[in-house]
């Protein structure tokens, strides 16, 4: 019996310590040794090379009978029903991950910034790849709204305008689209740059004769633009991004 247990102790693989954890760590599946990083998140993955590949393949079979790849239950063509779908969610948000896919969030957010901007892309422009072209032109806009100088973030705040809206015959191009505050996008809704400001100018000019405004309009105040950012939306639900926002409260 003690020649049994020390072979065993023999075959046990030691544990890591120290130092030797950031770089390297056990297969939770077949305790081989993974020192391949995942690149979402910056971290080693939690399974090896040849487990992940087997779980993608049975996971990919199950898709095709219809089946969960949690519960094996009826999942309606997708990967995961509705239940374990809203299991997993709940686990990344808990851990401060993207909803969507897992990678580490900046901000207080239930999705990344790319998930947002993929989102917007599908709805759109009908193509999830073009995010990439979307990011550029958040980048060139240094992050704010084309029409106030407003900071935006994709999924908070921002809206794809259309310089030339598709009621007056704009088109889904790149050329002709635009970042702009949410609040502003439905303002302006099928309005040309020039009549929209000109409506404001109006308003401005009415609310000014009525007292509203000083006898000098000036460049507004950090509490007015404070007030412009208040009014701005939230996610009601780990979709947003996608077009479902509300009221800040």
């Amino acid at each position: 019996m003690e020649g049994a247990n020390g072979r065993l102790q023999a075959l046990r693989r030691p544990e890591l310590t120290g130092c030797q954890k950031d770089i390297e760590q056990r297969c939770q599946a077949c305790s081989r040794m993974v020192t391949d990083m995942n690149l979402k998140t910056g971290k080693l993955h939690s399974r090896c090379v040849r487990c992940r590949g087997r779980r993608r393949f049975y996971d990919e079979r199950r898709k095709l009978l219809g089946l969960c790849c949690d519960c094996r239950g009826p999942s309606n063509g997708k990967a995961r029903c509705l239940e374990c779908n809203r299991r997993s969610k709940a686990r990344l948000r808990a851990r401060g991950c993207c909803a969507n896919c897992g990678r580490g969030l900046d901000r207080p957010t239930s999705i990344c910034h790319i998930c947002a901007l993929k989102g917007v892309a599908q709805k759109q422009l009908g193509d999830r790849a073009l995010w990439i072209k979307l990011e550029e032109m958040l980048n060139r806009q240094d992050s704010r709204c084309a029409l106030t100088g407003l900071p935006i973030e994709a999924g908070r705040g921002a809206s794809l305008d259309h310089i030339i809206p598709t009621a007056r015959g704009g088109t889904d191009d790149l050329s002709n689209l635009r970042f702009v505050h949410l609040v502003v996008n439905r303002m302006k809704s099928s309005l040309l740059d020039e009549e929209f400001l000109a409506w404001i100018e109006v308003l401005a000019w009415h609310a000014h004769q009525k007292g509203s405004f000083p006898a000098a309009l000036k460049s507004p105040s950090e509490v007015t633009i404070q007030l412009a950012l208040s009014i701005g939306i939230r996610p009601t639900t780990e979709k947003a991004g996608y077009g479902t926002f509300k009221r800040r409260p």
